[in-house]
């Protein structure tokens, strides 16, 4: 961490006293982030079954993990408990 000081010439000449600006120039903690694919793996993508359009968009999403990783993510229909991270999509109400 590279700590800076500035005197305040003002404060200093007008009351003999010293006082001084501190400014932090360490790097931010960084948020926490959810791995998504790291290039060995994607998460897998959880799908509603029995509605086409998100089955539709499921697959697209898919199939841009597979041209920008690699590797495409699997589709189930159930949360398995080997996965780490999935991507669960589906709809409050069936459109079918």
């Amino acid at each position: 961490m590279k700590t800076l000081v500035f005197p305040w010439l003002c404060g200093c000449l007008a009351t003999g006293t010293s006082s001084a600006l501190e400014v932090d120039f360490s790097p931010p903690t960084p948020p926490k982030a959810i791995t998504l694919a790291d290039g060995k793996a994607t998460a897998e993508i959880i799908c509603e079954a029995g509605c086409p359009p998100v089955q539709h968009a499921v697959n697209e999403l898919a199939d841009d993990f597979q041209r920008v990783t690699g590797t495409r993510p699997p589709i189930k229909n159930r949360l398995t408990n080997n996965a780490s991270t999935a991507i669960i999509i589906g709809t409050l109400e069936k459109t079918t």
